[in-house]
This record gives C-alpha cells, structure tokens and sequence, in this order.
C-alpha cells in the first residue's frame, strides 16, 4: 500500500526555469506620443505666436499703378499698348462717362431727347451751312474784285490803299469761315455721337435689356500721373470700365517699394514707426523691413487718434531695411507677406 506520506507530498517537477523577455513596445503608445508630442508642439506654436508675437497679411505695392475709375466710363479710344515706355503726362486714352439707365420709360424719355437735341442741332447746322455758302460767295466776289483792282494798281487807275483794304477784308472772311467750319464739324460729331446713343437705346427698349448711356460731349483725355511701362492693358477701345475696374496698369519706372499689412487694435499697440520687423512671403521667403508709417483704415495718423476712438484694424506702411530686401521685394511682388514682429526684445 502507498503510505499516506506519499499521497501528501506534493510532486515537483525539477528542470530549468526560462527567464521571460520584456514584451516589444506597443505600437499604439507609439503613435499615441507622437501624436501627442504633434499637439503640444501645435499649442506651444501658438502660445508663443498669440502672447509673444504680432503679425498681419499685406501686400506690395509700389511697383505697378493699375488706373481705375470711381465711376462707370466708356474708353473711346487708347493710344498706348502694352509694353511701351510712357512719361509722366503722356496720352494713355480717352473716355466718356456713362450712366446705367434704370427703366424701359425711362430709356424712352431719353430717346426723345436725344431725338429734339438731334433735330434742332440738324436744323443749327443747315443754318450754319447756308450762312457758310454765302461766306465762300462773299470770298469768291471779293477774290475775283481782288484780281481787278491788282490790275488797276498796276495802271494806276486804283490807288494801293484800296487793294491793302481788299486784303485785309479778305483775310477777315477766311478767318470767319475757318471758324464756321470748325463749329460745323463739331457739330456733327456730337450729332453722330448723339445719333449712336438713340440707335443703342431703340435696340434696348426693342431687346428690353440693360443700356448704358452716354453722356454726349467731348471726350475726356487721361494723362499718365507717373513714368514708366505699360504693362497690361484689361480695357479695349469702345469698352465699358464700371466702377474700380482697372483699365490698364503701368510698371513704374523708378518704384519706391512698399509694404502694406493689415494689424489688428490689439496687435498695433506693441508697434512704432522705425520698429524693424520679419517679413514671410507666401512661397516661405524671408526678408526684414522697417516700419514708416503707421494709420487707421480711415486714413488717420495713429498720434492723431485719441485712445478711445481707436479702429478694429490700422494700416501698416513698410520699407525694406537694405537694397537686398528691395530686390527681393520686387521679384515677389506678385505675392501676398505676413509680417510678424516680436512682442518682447530679447
């Protein structure tokens, strides 16, 4: 029999023991902390750009002037095309000014107008062409009188005087005429331009479509305010400009390159004029500029503006710090900056 010794014994079993491995890192923790590290990096970034930063978004400007209109124009004729050179005061083109027409009777009234200015102007010029037909009369009379009396000074029939008086009659009725033909020719090119204006309205009552109407008169002539190069032309002759729509834009031939940006109330209280700040363009460039001037978006001087009228944004005017930022800032002019400057010196 087995003893009971046996049966209580506990059995064993003898052999080496293995040693566990450390279990490989989880993969989740991974991910978990580098997206956790992602996010403090993100929240600092903007710790440090919301409460030891300002910055605003701008512009360059200075290297090209765009002409616009602050009201609707008809361009009647351009003189220029894109890539000619142009000095200040040179003819860019010609323009009238336009008014939308708000109604059908309304277009109609004007028609008639346009058609009792036509008729009394048409009558004003068969007038002016009668009395111009007796003036060359009057001129052909005395040419032919002329003609006798040089031949009777010649026989001394008549006396010098009388041909001298002959003359100068003469050069009185020239004169007259050369001015009654300039009136005529006026005249008829505002009647033209009138006749044109009621031919467009006809065909907007017909069509019963917006018009455009034009104010009759002579065109207005837009001078170049700057030197420099054309460089793009959005307008063609006989082409309607609306208001702030550009009609062509000038490369300016000695450019003062400037910065503008837009800063908040609260952002352009840690600004001054002189401050130099970092200038980041769209494509990741950096440059360095220098504050000039500092305004409201109403135009007023930040020293003018007492502390409780004080704006929601303000304009800040910028140059570059050396000829390198200029030249950088003319290469990229075509792209938009933000312009960050530190809130402590340190």
């Amino acid at each position: 029999m087995r003893s009971e010794q046996f049966k209580n014994r506990p059995s064993q079993i003898r052999g080496t023991k293995e040693k566990t491995t450390a279990r490989d890192r989880s993969w989740d923790r991974v991910i978990y902390m580098v997206f956790l590290g992602i996010l403090i990096i993100v929240v600092l970034y903007y710790l440090l750009s919301a409460y030891f930063f300002v910055s605003g978004e701008g512009r360059i400007i200075g290297t090209h002037l765009q002409v616009r209109f602050p009201s609707d124009v008809k361009i009647t004729e351009i003189f220029v095309d894109q890539g000619d050179r142009v000095s200040e005061q040179d003819s860019l083109f010609s323009y009238i000014l336009i008014e939308k027409s708000r109604s059908r009777s309304e277009l109609q009234d004007i028609r008639q107008e346009l058609r009792e200015e036509i008729f009394e102007m048409r009558s004003e010029i068969d007038l002016k062409a009668t009395e111009r037909a007796e003036l060359r009369e009057r001129i052909n009379f005395y040419e032919r009188q002329k003609g006798l009396i040089e031949k009777e000074v010649k026989l001394d029939i008549e006396p010098v005087n009388k041909l001298n008086s002959l003359n100068s009659k003469l050069v009185d009725l020239n004169s007259e005429l050369n001015i009654l033909q300039k009136e005529l020719n006026l005249m008829s090119l505002k009647v033209n331009r009138m006749q044109q204006s009621r031919e467009g309205i006809s065909e907007a009552v017909a069509s019963e479509r917006l018009l455009y109407t034009e104010y009759p008169g002579s065109d207005n002539l837009y001078r170049s305010p700057i030197g420099g190069q054309i460089s793009n032309l959005f307008k063609e002759q006989s082409e309607f400009a609306f208001r702030s729509e550009p009609v062509l834009s000038i490369k300016i031939q000695k450019p003062k390159v400037r910065i503008k940006a837009v800063f908040s109330e609260q952002s352009v209280k840690h600004l001054s004029i002189g401050d130099e700040v970092r200038v980041t363009f769209d494509d990741g460039q950096t440059s360095r500029g220098r504050i000039v001037n500092l305004e409201a978006a109403n135009g007023q001087a930040l020293e003018q503006l007492d502390i409780n009228e004080m704006n929601d944004q303000y304009i800040v005017e910028l140059m570059p710090v050396d000829e390198e930022a200029r030249k950088m800032w003319e290469s990229l002019s075509h792209l938009g900056v933000t312009v960050t400057k530190s809130i402590y010196s340190l």
